[in-house]
């Protein structure tokens, strides 16, 4: 038998096709780590966590105690057992429930409300809406599905509303609460779990989302600090309504994490699993960055183009620096005059410089990667991800930029050479003007072209033109040669930075009348040659 017979044998026994691979390759590869399952069946690792704990709600796999977590199944002929015996109650009880249905149906169509009008009204105050989602859940028959945001989840563990929810799961409704579970909130829902199941989610800018039965729901939306209004929430009875949010907060739930699942992955990994966080103000976003990189234990890379000092200086030199002392880190940025040496600084670090203007840093430390724009505007905000698309992506990245960058030591001489060619051109522009040239940049060719000269020096002994040659020595020689050949000169001087007899000798194969001259000569050779001023006839 073929492995996928095997699979669609485990889907004729009442699994799903995603369960049937799972449980198929633990027989396969026998005591397993869900990482290792998830690579197996081509999964993502949160899916096989939840597969894994339903195919343990039904006795079919087991798991030992330890970190890591290891799964195992039962033997395969106990299994299908479990299997069928699973099948055929679910068999009966829709046996039962078919007649239970047409008599409940029918009962309430003999006693069926009439419609009722849609209301709503605005809750202000902590406490009245604490006190309005109590008495909605005093009332809940069926279903109680809400958001609650973690800190509000927290408080009203306080309140009436747990007993309330207590008293409708003992009436046969069911409990459902997705919140933003972190380890401040282990012990909380260990309290929860008594009568209610709790997943983990995050619904931006929501304090409180709340729906009971399809009659009833309260909005409560997140308020700044020093906002005026308080705490407001809307309630509504408008069935089209709650009927929408109702399938907003299903489909919510459907893809949410168990929080128990959630906070063991969270004790295993170090970190949230596969998660977006959003992180305003300089200092959370401080304490989140340094978190992050205390947890890497593989390799740090970092992108901060242009150079960020505000960022560089408040939250990630330091950070980057002791980070170098434990694991390999790179960084990749635009080195500059004035950043040089603070990026000298990172002494345990691999710096190499890219040109690039992104205006935002990034930062990656083994599966996590956090991005912030360029430090010092008002409302500071990053965006930390564990979703390995995300760290896939900016990965690749990275690397594309790594391997065009430049080495620190090679930028380092060419910001000096820069500073040197700078100090040239000053002198030499500062010399030609005392001897009564006028300066300009550009010079019109015979061919009606205009060429671009580093300096254009024109008076009445004639005319000059300097160019700084590049790091390329023949094709500078060639580049400023063509150049040359379009304009009438007195004088071609091409200044180098680097060893002027390693440009002298391609001049000189080209039968070329340029002199090619130091950058720490340009002055000796311009005061001899004004000394000795001989122009060429212009006729």
């Amino acid at each position: 038998m073929s492995l996928e017979n095997i699979t669609s044998r485990f889907v004729d026994l009442g699994l799903d096709q995603e369960e049937a691979a799972v449980l198929r390759d633990l027989y396969l590869s026998g005591e397993s780590k869900a990482g290792d399952l998830a690579k197996s069946c081509g999964l993502a690792r949160i899916k096989v966590y939840r597969i894994l704990e339903r195919l343990q709600e039904m006795n079919i796999v087991e798991s030992t105690m330890g970190r890591p977590v290891m799964f195992s199944a039962i033997p395969a002929e106990n299994a299908i057992e479990k299997l069928i015996g699973h099948a055929a109650k679910k068999l009966e009880k829709m046996e039962s429930a078919r007649h239970d249905v047409i008599q409940e149906l029918a009962k309430f169509k003999l006693h069926q409300k009439p419609q009722v009008e849609a209301k709503y009204k605005i809750v202000q105050g902590k406490s009245q809406v604490y006190s309005m989602i109590a008495k909605m859940a005093g009332a809940a028959r069926s279903v109680i599905l809400a958001y609650v945001e973690r800190e509000d989840l927290m408080k009203i563990a306080y309140t009436e509303i747990p007993e309330e929810f207590a008293k409708a799961r003992k009436r046969g409704a069911k409990v459902m609460i997705l919140t933003d579970v972190d380890f401040s909130l282990e012990e909380t829902i260990k309290e929860y779990s008594e009568f209610a199941e709790i997943r983990h989610t995050k619904i931006p800018g929501m304090s409180m989302l709340l729906v009971t039965d399809d009659s009833e729901l309260v909005v409560s939306a997140m308020t700044r600090a020093d906002s005026a209004s308080g705490d407001v929430a809307l309630w509504m009875n408008g069935r089209n309504f709650v009927a929408g949010i109702r399938g907003l907060l299903g489909d919510s739930w459907q893809n949410a994490v168990d929080a128990r699942t959630r906070i063991n992955i969270m004790k295993e990994g170090g970190k949230a699993l596969e998660d977006i966080l959003i992180v305003k103000g300089t200092q959370p976003i401080s304490e989140l960055y340094r978190s992050m990189l205390a947890r890497a234990k593989r390799h740090v890379l970092h992108i901060s183009v242009p150079y960020d000092a505000a960022f560089f200086d408040s939250i990630s030199r330091d950070t980057l620096a002791g980070a170098g002392k434990k694991m390999k880190v790179r960084v990749l940025t635009a080195i500059e005059k004035d950043s040089l040496g603070k990026v000298r600084a990172l002494e345990r670090c691999e710096v190499r410089h890219v040109d690039a203007k992104a205006g935002v840093n990034i930062t990656l430390a083994d599966d996590e990667v956090m991005l912030t724009p360029a430090a010092g505007s008002r409302g500071q905000s990053a965006i930390w991800s564990s979703v390995r698309d995300y760290v896939d992506h900016y990965s690749a990245m990275f690397e594309s930029l790594w391997s065009s960058s430049s080495a620190m030591s090679d930028r380092i001489k060419a910001i000096e050479d820069q500073e040197k060619a700078a100090r040239a051109l000053a002198s030499a522009v500062q010399l030609l003007k005392g001897a009564g040239f006028e300066i300009q940049k550009q010079l019109k060719g015979a061919s009606g072209l205009s060429h671009e000269f580093a300096i254009v020096a024109q008076g009445k002994g004639g005319t000059v033109v300097l160019d700084i040659a590049g790091p390329d020595t023949q094709s500078a020689v060639i580049g400023f040669l063509v150049k040359c050949m379009d304009v009438k000169a007195d004088h071609k001087i091409l200044v180098t930075l680097s060893d002027p007899s390693a440009m002298r000798a391609p001049a000189k194969s080209l039968q070329s009348d340029l002199k090619v001259v130091g950058a720490g000569d340009i002055e000796e050779v311009l005061r001899g040659m004004l000394a000795r001023w001989q122009p060429t006839s212009t006729a």
